[in-house]
């Protein structure tokens, strides 16, 4: 069953979610209607070519970054394709397109039905945040909320763009 705006609200204000409750009073003035087919495939394909490009320096620190490699505009050296200056995307990628596979599917967001998504596909180039969701949900006793982990990474929110659609 799909969580509805007030359980969403409850766990927000429980501290649960570290969330404002702005973002359950739908699309600001600012907002254009309905999102046409070509700005989805342009969100999709830039997430997706912006993790794979930043893929392979993911975790080094912004300083370090821009001293080993200067600004980067193409695939670095990636060692999981032998070293060919390739993209491949991250488990950011995969989650992003699952969760929008799930908003399709329901027509609204389904908490649950995303955490399913997760937990029952392999997840290539699994970063640390998400490996720890996946036990923290095997364990069948905590709901879907209380299975994140805190982090200073960006993933969530490539993983969250589709829910921009609603």
């Amino acid at each position: 069953m799909p969580a509805d705006l007030s359980q969403i609200a409850n766990i927000i204000t429980e501290g649960s979610l570290p969330a404002r409750l702005a973002l359950l009073q739908g699309p600001d003035s600012r907002a254009t209607g309905v999102p046409t087919a070509d700005r989805i495939r342009g969100m999709l394909l830039g997430l997706a070519i912006g993790d794979a490009l930043g893929n392979t320096s993911e975790g080094i620190d912004a300083a370090q970054r821009a001293d080993q490699y200067g600004e980067i505009t193409d695939y670095l050296p990636n060692p999981l394709a032998d070293g060919h200056r390739v993209g491949l995307p991250s488990d950011d990628t995969q989650l992003a397109f699952w969760t929008l596979e799930s908003l399709l599917e329901h027509g609204q967001l389904d908490p649950e039905d995303v955490a399913a998504q997760f937990t029952g596909r392999e997840i290539f180039g699994m970063g640390n945040t998400v490996r720890r969701f996946l036990e923290n949900r095997a364990d069948h006793t905590l709901p879907w909320y209380r299975c994140g982990v805190e982090s200073a990474g960006n993933g969530a929110l490539m993983r969250i763009a589709p829910i921009t659609l609603l």
